[in-house]
């Protein structure tokens, strides 16, 4: 009984291994996707620089994961909060502009955005970006998140 188990696992083995790859058949359409994440990052922005913390909140998942600026924060609420306590206070005087951006559509479900610029009072820090979006229902969404931000650039005139 063991050489017929093992001979018909081998010959299954075999016949899978022959099998040609299985391809998606859903046609994946980059550049909409890519336009919908630049179009998500817009809204960010225009939140980040009108100080509205609900518009810069509205791109991002219920269990987004952030992690930047020395802290790790889980779920919507938490960055929320964290959010909210800094354009209340020190950035309110800040403001965003990105200069370079890249989307990767990983999948029909899945992309990548990487992007850099200047952030600060007067856009005096570098920053950059990135930000891992997944298609929940009809809607993109950030759902893991990781930024830096430079110290402040001074000149030595």
């Amino acid at each position: 009984m063991r050489i017929v188990s093992m001979a018909l696992f081998v010959g299954a083995s075999v016949l899978a291994a022959c099998q040609p790859a299985v391809e998606s058949t859903v046609e994946v359409d980059h550049e909409a996707i890519a336009a919908t994440i630049r179009e998500a990052l817009d809204v960010m922005l225009a939140g980040m620089n009108d100080h509205d913390v609900p518009r810069i909140m509205s791109v991002y998942a219920e269990d987004v994961l952030y992690v930047g600026e020395g802290a790790i924060l889980e779920g919507l609420d938490a960055l929320t909060e964290a959010v909210g306590a800094f354009h209340a206070g020190p950035g309110s005087e800040w403001s965003t502009e990105v200069d370079r951006v890249t989307v990767d559509v990983l999948s029909g479900d899945n992309a990548l955005l990487t992007a850099s610029g200047l952030t600060g009072p007067e856009l005096s820090r570098g920053y950059s970006l990135t930000d891992v979006f997944e298609r929940r229902g009809d809607a993109w969404v950030i759902v893991y998140e990781h930024e830096s931000v430079s110290e402040p650039q001074t000149s030595d005139m």
